[in-house]
C-alpha cells in the first residue's frame, strides 16, 4: 500500500470518527476535526511537508504564507 494511499484512509477514517457534524454534542469534536485537517494538509502537500520535516512545527501566523512569493 501506498504512503498517500494510508494517508488517506487514515484522515477519512479520523475525520468522520471526530466530525462536529456526526457529533454536534461532542464539545471536543470541533478542535480535534480541526487539528486533523490541518495535520492532512500538512501530509499532502510536499512544500509543507519537508518544511515541518525540516522545522517541526509551522510558526504562528505563517500557515497560509506562501513562500512562492520570496523568489
Amino acid at each position: 500500500m501506498c504512503a498517500d494511499t494510508y494517508t488517506r484512509r487514515s484522515y477519512k477514517r479520523l475525520a468522520l470518527r471526530y466530525s462536529p457534524q456526526y457529533f454536534p454534542n461532542d464539545p471536543t469534536a470541533p478542535a480535534l476535526w480541526e487539528k486533523i485537517t490541518k495535520a492532512y494538509n500538512v501530509l499532502v502537500d510536499p512544500d509543507r511537508r519537508l518544511f515541518y520535516d525540516a522545522h517541526g512545527n509551522v510558526p504562528a501566523g505563517l500557515e497560509e504564507f506562501d513562500s512562492a512569493l520570496l523568489d
